[in-house]
């Protein structure tokens, strides 16, 4: 009785990680590539922010999906 309850718990948690995730992050999206485009946006901002700090050169930043 009680596996079954942390076993439905369990599953309940996977689903619920699920809820949170922006959809458009999916390969098969529609939108993929603008969510892309203001996902790298939003790294290369704040890495030019830490770069300010230290000094580095950002690195060069890889393709999301295997296919183009």
């Amino acid at each position: 009785m009680i596996r079954n309850i942390l076993f439905i718990s369990l599953l309940l948690g996977v689903e619920a990680c699920g809820i949170f995730r922006d959809p458009r992050a999916n390969c098969n999206h529609p939108k993929h590539e603008e969510y892309i485009r203001e996902q790298q946006a939003s790294r290369i901002a704040k890495q030019t922010r830490q770069n300010k700090k230290t000094a580095k050169a950002p690195r060069p930043q890889q393709k999301s999906c295997p296919n183009p």
